[in-house]
Formats: C-alpha cells, sequence, structure tokens
C-alpha cells in the first residue's frame, strides 16, 4: 500500500538535507507509518541458550519499541515547523545494521 502511495505522488529515494523541516517531516511520516518494522527487527534474535527463548524477549521489546518509533514519528509530524535533530537512533526503520544468520 506505501508503495503504490508512494509512487503515485512521485516520491524519491533522495531525503532532504538533515535539520530541515523537510526532513523532520518525512522521517514523521516514515517512523510513524513504518514503526511496526520494529517488532520484525527485534523478533530475530539469536538463541544463546538461556533460559527465556529469545523470541519471547523480541516480543516484548519488539512492541516496545514499535509504540515509541510510531509516537515518536506523530510528535515530529505535529512538531515538524521547529527544526530539530532525530530523537531516535538510527533515524529510520531502515537504517538498522543487516544481521547476519546465526550471527552470536
Amino acid at each position: 500500500m506505501f508503495i503504490f502511495s508512494f509512487s503515485s505522488i512521485g516520491f524519491s529515494a533522495s531525503l532532504p538535507p538533515e535539520g530541515t523541516i523537510q526532513r523532520k517531516f518525512v522521517r514523521g511520516l516514515a517512523n510513524a507509518g513504518l514503526g511496526s518494522f520494529e517488532l520484525a527487527y527485534d523478533l530475530n534474535r539469536p538463541d544463546h541458550g538461556q533460559f527465556i527463548p529469545p523470541w519471547f524477549i523480541g516480543l516484548g521489546k519488539g512492541v516496545y519499541h514499535t509504540v515509541e518509533r510510531s509516537f515518536v514519528g506523530v510528535f515530529e509530524i505535529l512538531t515538524a515547523p521547529i527544526p530539530s535533530q532525530p530523537i531516535l537512533q538510527p533515524e529510520f526503520v531502515w537504517d538498522y545494521p543487516a544481521k547476519q544468520p546465526n550471527s552470536f
């Protein structure tokens, strides 16, 4: 759905420069709309033989980070006229480093 809507309005891969109002607004839209990707990122946790299953810990952290990123995205949309630095790191959900399969 997002791909269709972005392509229909001419969304390009380039982002506005850092520290601008436009960048903050785009960051807010991306984080509010794609915050649920945090859940998928946190569920992909390696098993180190601990007592609590890693998917259980990942589910809890994923739900927390999903809500956090989505609310921060809405906050950044509402406060877009006030330029500021990113609240969350990484700035966008797709900026996480790639995990290697079976990495420990």
